[in-house]
C-alpha cells in the first residue's frame, strides 16, 4: 500500500461514514416517493465499482501515478461535494427522491450553482474511483452509465419538485445547471 492508496481509504472512509450518518428516514410520512432510481443509481455503482476492483486485482495492473491523482482528486472532489451539498439540504436530504410539504427550495451552498450537487458528486466519484483502479475508458463508459442513470432519476426528481414548487421551482431551476457547472 502506498501512500496514494493511503488517501484513497481515507477518503472512502469518509464516504461510508456519509452514507451511514445520513442513511435514509422514514421518507414516505407527509410526502411523496420514489425508490426504484435509487436503486439503479446504487446498481450502477456496485457495477462500476467491482469491474474496477475486479480488473485492478486480476489483472494485478496499477495506474500511473498521475492518472491515479487526477482519479483521487475527482473522488474526493466527489465526497466533498455530496457533503456540501448534504449540509446545506440539512434535514430535507433523503437517499429516495422525496418531497414532503415542509420542503422548501434551497438557494445555498452549491445549489448556488447547481440543481443536483449530490449526483454530480456522484459522477465525479465514479469517475474517479474508476480511473483509480481501472482504465481511462471504463472511467468514461462507467460515468456515462451513472450519468444516464442519474438524468432518469433528475427527470424524476425535476417532475416532482415542479409539482409540489410550482413557477418558484421553474424560476429557481432557470438561474442554475442542471449537472454540470457551466455545462449542463
Amino acid at each position: 500500500m502506498d501512500w496514494l492508496d493511503g488517501i484513497f481509504v481515507v477518503t472512502s472512509i469518509a464516504w461510508l461514514y456519509e452514507l451511514w450518518r445520513y442513511r435514509n428516514r422514514d421518507d414516505t410520512k407527509d410526502g411523496r416517493s420514489e425508490h426504484m432510481s435509487f436503486y439503479v443509481v446504487s446498481a450502477v455503482m456496485v457495477i462500476v465499482f467491482a469491474s474496477s476492483l475486479g480488473y485492478s486485482i486480476l489483472t494485478d495492473a496499477r495506474q500511473s501515478v498521475p492518472l491515479r491523482l487526477i482519479g483521487l482528486a475527482c473522488y474526493i472532489a466527489g465526497v466533498g461535494l455530496r457533503y456540501w451539498g448534504i449540509t446545506h439540504l440539512r434535514h430535507q436530504f433523503t437517499r429516495h427522491v422525496v418531497v414532503r410539504p415542509t420542503d422548501e427550495i434551497v438557494s445555498t451552498g452549491p445549489y448556488r450553482f447547481l440543481r443536483h450537487p449530490l449526483y454530480t458528486g456522484l459522477l465525479f466519484i465514479t469517475f474517479g474511483f474508476a480511473l483509480t483502479f481501472s482504465f481511462v475508458w471504463f472511467a468514461v463508459l462507467g460515468t456515462i452509465a451513472m450519468g444516464a442513470a442519474l438524468l432518469w432519476r433528475i427527470h424524476i426528481e425535476e417532475k416532482m419538485l415542479t409539482a409540489h414548487f410550482g413557477d418558484a421551482y421553474a424560476v429557481w431551476s432557470k438561474s442554475r445547471k442542471r449537472l454540470l457547472p457551466f455545462i449542463y
